[in-house]
């Protein structure tokens, strides 16, 4: 089996294929034209910021996966993969704790660095972080990472999240909070996170007035929480200290005329891509794209994909002990598929000394009683159960 990276990977990447066996084929200067006439003679596709297009998908019947090495798979285009029944999958957390140390370092520097900043004689120029209070608002692994070493700086930690309940949010020691106007209005430091089920609204006008004046708010996760103009207003007119990361491909019209104005301001900090760029997370993304193949190689399975379905409305499980045997399983599909019944996923475990085993195949719908006996009627099948959901 073959491996074609199309974009530039750190060494260990064709390190960890080659130790898998694999052949390895580096072409970081592909491009989204010339991509479709080298994917040939490749099954396992690596891309980061390569966009993969239909004609790609489709110049390669012996395409099994395509990995993005890097968060988002927005650059694939995942329908024409699903077509040809190509796995997708991508590295959502391989940066975590280089965006974390960025974040950290934005808190800091905001803090003591903030030209703005207004203090008598003999005061100090920034309070620090010790003593005061971080309030995550999302929870992703970024914000876990950042969490440990605020804690570790003395700080208290707070959080507003549907990821997490009161009891998980205790165990992971940070303190829940209801209401996110309460952890804008409670915490000095505001860190701003892609909550895993997508469902925090928008940092807007409303939120942000609950913040308190000299407050610093920093995402290092991109800016499409945030209400641009409403933090530009509170930069201006709030004395909030703002520091943002955000990709460093283009953004929209819009979005570039608010980081450029934001850019312009004394108490604003914006970066392009400087968030995730470490050594640790360059050798940390080879780690992960070479953990997904090695998973897809060994069982099956891939870890992060894109367009395997895990919502499919599944009616019953069927679940029947058999004897070891292959026209035990045909028996039973040939069944089901007499009454037009499609199976969602199949697990088929095998008891030692291999005489019999346990299927269970999750349906699309309830099989008929007619269906059940003539399936329990086999003289392979040692007893057939229904579970309806």
């Amino acid at each position: 089996m073959n491996v074609l990276i199309a974009d530039q990977l750190s060494a260990e990447a064709r390190e960890g294929f080659e130790a898998l066996g694999l052949g390895v084929t580096e072409a970081p200067d592909l491009t989204v034209d010339t991509l479709p006439g080298a994917i040939a003679g490749h099954e396992v596709l690596i891309v980061r910021d390569t966009r993969v297009t239909r004609r790609t998908i489709e110049a390669n019947e012996d395409l099994l996966l395509i990995v993005r090495a890097g968060f988002g798979v927005d650059t694939i285009d995942v329908h024409a993969a699903s077509e040809q029944a190509v796995f997708v999958a991508d590295c959502p957390d391989f940066d975590a704790r280089a965006r974390a140390e960025f974040a950290l370092g934005l808190l800091i520097e905001l803090d003591r660095h903030s030209e703005r900043r207004s203090c008598g004689a003999g005061e100090p120029a920034a309070l620090g972080l010790w003593g005061r209070s971080l309030g995550l608002y999302g929870y992703s692994s970024t914000a876990a990472h950042l969490s440990a070493v605020a804690a570790a700086m003395g700080m208290s930690v707070k959080v507003y999240t549907d990821s997490l309940t009161g009891a998980l949010a205790a165990e992971a020691g940070v303190q829940d909070c209801d209401e996110p106007e309460a952890l804008f209005d409670r915490c000095d430091f505001i860190s701003i996170h892609a909550d895993p089920d997508g469902a925090l609204p928008v940092v807007s006008e409303d939120l942000l007035a609950s913040l308190k004046g000299g407050q610093v708010l920093v995402s290092v996760e991109g800016c499409e929480l945030l209400d641009l103009q409403a933090v530009e207003d509170a930069v201006t007119k709030e004395a909030l200290r703002v520091g943002i990361d955000v990709s460093a491909s283009v953004q929209s019209e819009e979005v570039e005329g608010h980081l450029q104005r934001l850019q312009k301001e004394k108490t604003a900090r914006v970066t392009r891509g400087e968030a995730p760029d470490t050594a640790e997370a360059w050798g940390e993304l080879a780690h992960e794209a070479v953990l997904i193949v090695h998973d897809f190689l060994l069982h099956g399975t891939v870890a992060h994909s894109a367009n395997v379905s895990t919502e499919a409305p599944v009616a019953a499980t069927l679940i029947v002990r058999h004897r070891h045997q292959t026209d035990a399983l045909v028996s039973i599909f040939e069944e089901l598929n007499a009454e037009g019944i499609p199976v969602l996923d199949i697990d088929n475990v095998v008891f030692e000394p291999a005489h019999s085993a346990c299927l269970h195949l999750r349906l699309e719908r309830v099989p008929c009683p007619d269906t059940l006996a003539r399936i329990r009627r086999h003289q392979t099948i040692r007893r057939v159960d229904l579970v309806e959901h």
